[in-house]
């Protein structure tokens, strides 16, 4: 990520990620509900370079607004809440897809 934040801004790249995820997402939901021969592995994989990269330009952000003795706490809480998001957004996703089908997921 290092040539990406010397050339852009971190706001830059977290925005970009953020749409480039929403159109990600965005181009899944007529493929949810009519199944095509769409790379499924291919879609995942390129919201799943955006999300990560997205992630660590947060850390990274987030990081360097704190002192030096608070680091620490704050990369604890942070990666508690990024992994508590992803123990619980399976469970968020299976609950709209069973209230409203694949519309109701994407």
């Amino acid at each position: 990520l290092g040539p990406l934040t010397s050339r852009f801004s971190e706001s830059a790249i977290i925005k970009t990620c953020l749409l480039a995820m929403s159109f990600g997402f965005l181009a899944l939901t007529p493929a949810a509900l009519q199944p095509t021969h769409i790379p499924w592995v291919a879609v995942g994989l390129v919201l799943s370079v955006f999300g990560h990269t997205m992630a660590v330009v947060l850390t990274s952000q987030s990081t360097t607004r704190v002192g030096p003795d608070e680091k620490g706490t704050l990369l604890g809480v942070e990666h508690g809440i990024f992994s508590g998001v992803r123990i619980g957004a399976p469970a968020v996703g299976v609950a709209l897809f069973k209230a409203g089908g694949a519309v109701a997921v994407s």
